[in-house]
């Protein structure tokens, strides 16, 4: 099956060429998780992170 694979990506050549850039992606992910008990205390967890990823 590799073998058939490794043919088959080698006929991709010329005008059938696919190309994928981005120059920035910016991410942001925010998670909140809220968590009630018993005792009527309750647990806030936030996290904020922001990825940026340069694709040259």
């Amino acid at each position: 099956m590799t073998k058939k694979t490794a043919k088959d990506l080698t006929k991709i050549k010329g005008t059938e060429d696919v190309q994928m850039s981005a120059k920035i992606t910016n991410q942001i992910n925010t998670n909140q998780q809220c968590n009630m008990v018993l005792s009527a205390y309750c647990v806030t967890t936030q996290s904020c992170s922001t990825v940026n990823i340069n694709f040259g």
